[in-house]
């Protein structure tokens, strides 16, 4: 009796995606994933997201 030697292949992990831009994980610099919902966002959004907030801050009177 020989023994059959199968070669292990653990399932490829899915790549995380940033959920509005949709760039993989591989694409961006950082991505943080909520443990709550496991959406995700990248440091470009994050960045684009204060640009919006500052400039909307600076348009509205105090």
């Amino acid at each position: 009796m020989t023994a059959k030697i199968i070669p292990f292949n653990p399932p490829k992990r899915l790549e995380r995606k940033c959920s509005f831009c949709q760039k993989d994980e591989s694409k961006v610099k950082l991505l943080w994933e909520s443990e709550s919902t496991g959406k995700c966002v990248c440091n470009e959004c994050i960045v684009k997201c204060k640009t919006l907030i500052d400039e909307d801050t600076e348009t509205k009177p105090t």
